[in-house]
């Protein structure tokens, strides 16, 4: 199920916010700490109002009655009798479906009332541990307290920060089951428990109203709407094909709601989810767990994918960098649609194809990374002469030598990005293609080439997408020079992608 859980000031606004998701929840979490006045009156009406609201008592959504203390990651600000005291008087005038009780009350005498009253007026509980620092270290025995009492919902919200985190709480929600349980991975590396967690068979997934991380009601809350829409999330099962991309950061990523798109067009049974990694090692243990067929990579993992892989095809060792990783019968094999997903948006901007349309050109490629890598490789094996500015010009030297090497191609030229650079820029001033991060969501002010000022015969290239104007492009349009946005590149790549993917299923 989905569940939204509501955090406005007032219960008027909260309603609101549910009529604008019916079409996307199962359950709503009233949080009686983020109203501005938790009348115990109005708190206890909430389930007739909601019910009112969408149609009458059994065509609405569920409702889970919730009061949260500061130590939990709540905002209660009154003391601990009041908060018992809201909760006894909503829970008695009966209404609501569910109510969310710590662990810690459960062996406490007001904690024992509370929980028969419930019980009594058949509501269930849930009973939480919330952890927004990171992961408990007794985290199997936390939950084996919470799963004490059969007719209760074990809820375990902890916040992973490592990818040897996340594979703790997938191998808990896998290796514990089957009952009712809602084991919730919050932030960026947690993600994947949010979207999958319908194939990991938990109970449910808590989203927000908005995505904004700001008035979220938890790190990584999505809206009710991305959740049905993006990730197909009442769609998936445990049969559901997992595909994914791996970065650090990603949550940024477009590839999610490309590929998405993509295997609903197609009527594919599969989800495709962002990984945030920072250990290859530990994630490719829970790729296994997940049994994921497929995966995108981005940055900073291009390079250091290729010693996980099997196999590669023909693109990926001469370039050096692979950003697409196919997994069948337990073996990794790693493509490269970098190369082929930057050259096409190029030609067709100039209207050309082939050795003979970039005769004579000179370019200048900014960065040195994965995505750089994939960039040098089609332009010097096209002869293409370049220069390459980087904050390390020892990294761009290795890498234009490797390359160079490998395609047969002049070795490139190499300077420090900044000021002094200005003129070899220049030189080769017929393509500049920023490859960098910089410019990205949400520093969009900055440019990597501030200080160079475009002549207007330059040809642009921005392989940053989000956002599609970078600060870099808008400069080289206003002074008379053809640009090309990173959706170029970024679509032409990701549809060689879905293929891939979609071959494999």
């Amino acid at each position: 199920m989905i569940c939204l859980t509501l955090t406005r000031d007032t219960i008027s606004d909260d309603l609101e916010d549910v009529r604008h998701n019916l079409d996307w929840i199962d359950l709503v979490e009233l949080r009686v700490d983020r109203l501005s006045n938790p009348d115990p009156d109005a708190v206890a009406r909430f389930p007739g109002e909601l019910a009112k609201m969408t149609g009458g008592e059994n065509a609405g959504p569920a409702s889970i009655l919730t009061v949260r203390r500061p130590a939990d990651g709540g905002s209660w600000s009154g003391s601990e009798a009041d908060r018992l005291a809201v909760l006894s008087q909503s829970i008695s005038e009966g209404g609501f479906d569910y109510l969310d009780l710590e662990l810690d009350l459960a062996e406490t005498p007001d904690g024992r009332r509370l929980a028969e009253l419930a019980r009594s007026g058949g509501t269930r509980i849930i009973r939480s541990v919330h952890n927004f620092e990171g992961m408990p270290d007794d985290l199997a025995r936390l939950y084996e307290d919470l799963s004490a009492r059969e007719d209760e919902i074990p809820k375990l919200a902890v916040t992973p920060r490592t990818s040897a985190d996340l594979l703790v709480l997938v191998g808990l929600i896998l290796d514990t089951g089957p009952r009712e349980r809602i084991i919730i991975g919050m932030g960026a590396v947690g993600f994947p428990m949010r979207v999958a967690a319908r194939r990991l068979g938990g109970y449910l997934s808590y989203a927000s109203a908005s995505s904004n991380p700001d008035v979220a009601a938890a790190p990584g809350h999505v809206t009710p709407r991305v959740l049905a829409e993006t990730y197909r999330y009442r769609e998936q099962s445990p049969e559901t094909a997992v595909f994914g991309i791996i970065g650090n950061p990603v949550l940024h990523s477009g590839s999610p709601e490309y590929h998405n798109r993509h295997f609903l067009e197609k009527n594919l049974d599969a989800v495709y989810i962002p990984f945030q990694v920072d250990d290859l090692d530990a994630f490719f243990v829970t790729a296994v767990r997940l049994d994921i067929r497929g995966l995108s990579v981005t940055v900073p993992h291009k390079e250091g994918v290729i010693p996980h892989l099997d196999e590669t095809d023909e693109s990926v060792v001469p370039v050096g960098a692979c950003n697409t990783v196919l997994i069948t019968d337990g073996r990794r094999r790693g493509l490269n649609t970098d190369v082929a997903g930057f050259l096409l948006p190029l030609e067709r901007a100039i209207g050309a194809s082939g050795p003979e349309a970039f005769d004579g050109m000179r370019a200048t490629v900014i960065g040195a990374g994965g995505a750089a890598r994939a960039v040098v490789f089609a332009l010097l094996r096209l002869g293409v002469r370049l220069c390459i500015v980087n904050r390390t010009p020892e990294r761009a030297e290795r890498m234009g030598a490797e390359i160079a090497e490998a395609v047969g191609g002049e070795q490139p030229v190499v300077a420090e990005l900044g000021p002094d650079a200005a003129s070899l820029i220049e030189e080769h001033g017929s393509l500049i293609v920023q490859t960098t991060s910089v410019g990205m969501e949400p520093e969009v002010t900055a440019d990597p080439l501030a200080f160079y000022e475009f002549r207007g015969h330059e040809i642009a290239y921005d392989l940053i997408y989000a956002p599609e104007q970078t600060r870099f492009l808008t400069r080289a349009a206003a002074a008379g020079c053809l640009t090309i946005p990173g959706t170029s590149m970024f679509e032409e790549q990701a549809l060689a992608q879905a293929a891939h993917f979609e071959h494999i299923l």
